[in-house]
């Protein structure tokens, strides 16, 4: 499976210890999405809870890995999108 694209990042949560960012990727979707700031611990913290969440199939995916565009990027160094640190 390709990894979806970040194109646009809508704002970010205001609860939650991370405060994901909701961010709508290139194939149509909306995630909520963590970057590097919430850290390892975290972010395998996550990628395990979603793997046994599939294999209890209480869901079919919930978790993955997505790519920065570099728009995002770009604003980001122009001051447009703050706390963005995929």
């Amino acid at each position: 499976m390709d990894r979806p694209t970040i194109i646009d990042v809508r704002r970010r949560s205001e609860q939650g210890i991370t405060q994901p960012f909701f961010c709508r990727a290139d194939d149509g979707y909306w995630y909520w999405v963590k970057g590097h700031d919430a850290g390892r611990h975290s972010l395998c913290a996550e990628w395990l809870a979603g793997l046994i969440a599939i294999e209890d199939a209480q869901v079919t995916q919930c978790c993955g890995f997505a790519e920065s565009a570099s728009q995002i990027l770009a604003a980001k160094s122009r001051g447009l999108v703050s706390d963005w640190t995929g």
